[in-house]
């Protein structure tokens, strides 16, 4: 039987660069999805980024003392994979894609957006065990 649990909402309508400051706690799961709705003809790069700190300060440059990365994804329309480091790009285009995110024992995760210069974008999140 799946567990799942209820969509969380990282951004809604987000119209420039930033991270999410909702943190997503992925320790008792083994699948996070993530949704991502560009509207609009929008313009930017979601990165998903993860850690295993305690308290991960998301928002500020990884360091020796805050360890964070961006994670791998994988888009389940094409099964494509992507470095963490590229996330899903944008140009001018509005759409949906789902990705899941690689969390292997990752604490938390949250979402970032980059290069932003046009529309708005919204992310979801859900979490799943298959058991």
């Amino acid at each position: 039987m799946r567990s799942m649990t209820k969509n969380r909402t990282l951004f809604t309508a987000k119209a420039a660069n930033g991270t999410s400051a909702v943190l997503i706690n992925t320790s008792s799961y083994r699948n996070t999805l993530f949704s991502i709705f560009a509207a609009t003809s929008s313009t930017g790069t979601i990165k998903i980024k993860g850690s295993n700190e305690e308290t991960p300060a998301f928002s500020s440059a990884a360091s020796a003392s805050n360890m964070w990365d961006y994670v791998a994804i994988v888009n389940l329309q094409t099964h494509t994979e992507t470095a963490g480091d590229t996330g899903v790009a944008f140009a001018a285009s509005t759409g949906v894609e789902i990705v899941e995110a690689n969390i292997n024992a990752y604490r938390w995760m949250t979402v970032e957006l980059s290069g932003y210069s046009a529309g708005a974008f919204t992310v979801v999140a859900c979490q799943s065990n298959n058991q």
